[in-house]
């Protein structure tokens, strides 16, 4: 029976426990509410802790008022401090591996650090704190080790038990184990796990998920996985090679060939310039040459369309170079190319030509040369035809489609103009062989009538004054008069002739015609 003197302390402690929890509990309860409201995206993880800590402390306050110690020892009479100690334990490691792996999971590691740990990885790590958090309870908190041989024996059994039940489980966890620690793939990589293929979205103690490009998660055990032949995509490089195969015929001589396709993968957005694509001779054919085309790429997931990209432009790119595609033999005469795929009739050419105002003023005579030297070619959309800098020895009319004329300043690209059907681009090229001054791409599908410097050098051959005259036409072009001719003051018709004759001088000079006959 207790004295008043350490009932009284009892009441007291008691008391002073009680009111404490509930002051804490209260207080808790009003920041776990406020952190919910301002959506913190860890205030769950530290509820428990939250919670639990009211009542762990006020246990602690009725064991020091009580005249206990607060640390524990192995006496029953700290058993107040020992299980508020216990409580502090558990929801403390618990409440710090919860932080831990909300931190390890967030857009910040995964994205901005580019880490990302696999589940079972987390999964390990928590079972194993757990273990040793049972062991420093029960032998330090509780002083009751030996609990620990007795739980250890009588568990010997049912762990046969069980690991009897649950093989496939720990086969499978085993195996993740073993996947993860020698790094075959990680969260993020495309592999291929026998005739899956997918992206790695997530690696659990049973089980890797893996998103295919159709958007659809396929889930495989991790003991099939490492039983399966894995092929890793995304390592050890982001480098990847991919391979396509083209053919061609007998005619064309195969370094044409390659030169032809090293030119289309240069079009081709997503395939590296560095490593360079390579083109190399595969066999000989019933009726065709077999090409390797390789070229590397670092975008995994846009892998089919680049490789769809690269396909489309070596269609383009063979049909301005009248590289057929070969038919097997006995149904050649079936799938014959069109007129109509070879190019424009004469007509059409003619009829385009004479729209461009630069070529109205030749003669018949020089304007028939001009169009049985000019040639149609078709280009796909978002296709570069000319690049700033290059040199060029040709210039172009629309037929069809658009395309769009850029200036790239300082390192940024601005988009100029843009033309359509009868607009005429390229034409200081074409007159006096200098460097291309914008680069052009073609906007949509189009077809453009290319002229070459060697069929206006035939043209001027028969006409050298006709180097004076186009001269003319392009510097009014250029200076934008060509409207208001009539309206011309006299020191824009001086400036207009200075242009008019030093363009004439460099067109003379780079055809090589006979400077004009001096006036009398």
């Amino acid at each position: 029976m207790l004295t008043p003197a350490p009932l009284l302390a009892s009441s007291l402690g008691w008391g002073a426990g009680i009111l404490s929890a509930l002051l804490l509990g209260f207080y808790g309860t009003r920041l776990l509410r406020a952190l919910a409201r301002r959506h913190v995206p860890w205030w769950g993880s530290v509820a428990g802790l939250v919670l639990v800590g009211g009542p762990a402390v006020g246990l602690l306050v009725v064991a020091l008022v009580d005249g206990l110690p607060l640390l524990w020892g192995p006496l029953p009479d700290h058993v107040l401090a020992d299980v508020a100690w216990t409580l502090l334990i558990f929801f403390g490691v618990g409440t710090t591996l919860r932080l831990t792996k909300d931190f390890l999971t967030s857009p910040f590691v995964t994205q901005r650090l580019g880490m990302s740990l696999p589940d079972l990885v987390l999964d390990a790590a928590r079972y194993l704190l757990l273990l040793i958090t049972i062991f420093v309870i029960v032998s330090v908190v509780w002083g009751r080790p030996e609990l620990l041989t007795a739980l250890f024996t009588a568990s010997a059994v049912g762990t046969i038990i069980l690991g009897f039940a649950l093989q496939e489980t720990l086969a499978n966890f085993f195996a993740g184990m073993s996947l993860v620690s020698e790094r075959a793939y990680a969260i993020g990589d495309w592999v291929w796990a026998g005739e899956v293929e997918g992206q790695v979205v997530s690696i659990s103690r049973r089980a890797t998920r893996l998103r295919t490009r159709l958007a659809d998660v396929v889930t495989l055990s991790n003991r099939a996985v490492a039983g399966s032949a894995l092929r890793n995509l995304s390592k050890p490089t982001p480098l990847h090679a991919e391979l396509v195969q083209v053919s061609a015929p007998y005619e064309t001589p195969p370094n044409r060939v390659r030169e032809v396709l090293r030119a289309a993968m240069d079009e081709v957005q997503g395939v590296l310039g560095e490593p360079a694509p390579l083109v190399r001779l595969a066999s000989f054919g019933a009726s065709s040459i077999d090409y390797d085309l390789k070229f590397w790429i670092t975008d995994i997931e846009r892998l089919h369309d680049i490789r769809s990209d690269a396909l489309v432009q070596v269609w383009y790119h063979f049909q301005r170079a009248g590289i057929a595609f070969p038919y097997p033999v006995l149904e050649h005469q079936a799938f014959a190319r069109t007129p109509a795929a070879v190019g424009l009739p004469a007509d059409q050419v003619r009829a385009r030509l004479a729209s461009a105002a630069l070529f109205q003023a030749l003669p018949s005579q020089a304007f028939d040369v001009l169009v049985r030297g000019a040639h149609a070619i078709e280009l796909a959309a978002g296709e570069r035809i000319v690049r700033q800098g290059a040199p060029g020895r040709s210039c172009f009319v629309v037929d069809q489609g658009r395309v769009a004329v850029s200036v790239e300043e300082a390192g940024t690209s601005r988009t100029m103009a843009t033309l359509g059907p009868g607009d005429l681009f390229g034409e200081m090229s074409l007159l006096t062989g200098q460097d291309r001054t914008a680069t052009v791409r073609a906007q949509t599908d189009a077809r453009l009538v290319e002229v070459e410097a060697a069929a206006l050098r035939e043209a001027l051959e028969l006409a050298p004054e006709l180097a004076t005259t186009l001269a003319r036409v392009v510097a009014e072009r250029r200076e934008g008069m060509s409207a208001a001719r009539a309206a011309l003051s006299v020191e824009s018709a001086a400036r207009l002739a200075e242009s008019s004759h030093h363009l004439g001088q460099l067109i003379r000079q780079f055809f090589r015609l006979p400077a004009p006959p001096k006036p009398p």
